[in-house]
């Protein structure tokens, strides 16, 4: 029988104090969240390789600096597709994928590397 693989939850939140939900001073109440973290692996030394949302993403999907990891298109910095991004190597590896994101990203080009995977939400519904 094959070993099975291990599942991975790869789990971004964008804009928020992570000493208010990790860590010794934490106050908000998360029981899931602090079980995933408990029972998995938890990076707590983390650093972004930009100040803004769309290159700070795009660079950890592709392992790159924004500079290689986005293109400009008009006004707006997307996701470079030429560029091997952690999605398409999960998937050769026989993983399954899925991504939620917020409908203010949609236009950085992640439906090109989670194709019909990918499901976009309403950031402003409750």
């Amino acid at each position: 029988m094959a070993e099975k693989k291990p599942n991975i939850l790869f789990l971004l939140i964008d804009s928020f104090n992570s000493r208010n939900c990790f860590g010794n001073e934490k106050t908000s109440i998360t029981p899931n969240i602090d079980s995933l973290i408990s029972n998995g692996v938890y990076f707590d030394q983390v650093i972004t390789c930009a100040s803004t949302t769309v290159p700070s993403i795009c660079g950890m999907f592709t392992g790159t600096y924004p500079f290689n990891a986005t293109v400009l298109d008009g006004n707006h910095y997307k996701l470079n597709t030429k560029i091997q991004n952690f999605v398409s190597i999960l998937e050769k590896n026989g993983y399954h994928v899925k991504a939620m994101v917020p409908d203010g990203i949609k236009h950085i080009r992640l439906e090109k590397i989670f194709h019909e995977n990918l499901d976009v939400f309403n950031s402003f519904s409750t």
